[in-house]
């Protein structure tokens, strides 16, 4: 990294022999650095006098906006595990609504089973008791034809 150009800060005057446009452009830069340092040493004198007082006043800023920052954070924790409490609650209700429901959709299909092994009971036996008709009918059709004759 290179040295910070100090050219600026030098207090050099014309060289011999110079018009009098350099002899005023050494003048104006004596001025300049002069009212720097004027500047700085006023500068200096107040962080001397005041400094102290206005970091303990930033500090003591700082301070109170961590409070306040803390006070926040306090309120928004305690609102979210609110928040999730009532979740939660919901979620449990709900889910034994769920499982109440899936209970009954459960007895709805055994129901549904039952029903239909009775069906098959009743046909079967419908279907037994149409084969008897039909087998007992040609007999007796059959002695009601010798009669007739």
């Amino acid at each position: 990294m290179p040295a910070p150009d100090a050219r600026r800060y030098r207090l050099e005057g014309p060289p011999a022999g110079a018009d009098e446009a350099a002899w005023r452009a050494a003048l104006d830069n004596a001025r300049a650095q002069l009212e720097h340092q004027a500047l700085r040493i006023q500068n200096l004198e107040l962080l001397t006098r005041h400094g102290a007082k206005s970091w303990g006043a930033h500090v003591a800023g700082l301070g109170a906006a961590c409070v306040a920052a803390e006070a926040e954070l306090a309120r928004l924790s305690a609102a979210v595990t609110d928040v999730n409490k009532t979740r939660k609650v919901q979620q449990t209700a709900a889910g034994m609504e769920l499982r109440k429901m899936e209970a009954q959709w459960w007895a709805g299909v055994r129901a549904c089973g039952d029903i239909e092994a009775a069906l098959h009971t009743v046909e079967a036996a419908a279907a037994a008791a149409s084969a008897a008709a039909a087998a007992a009918a040609p007999a007796a059709g059959a002695g009601d034809a010798e009669m007739a004759t």
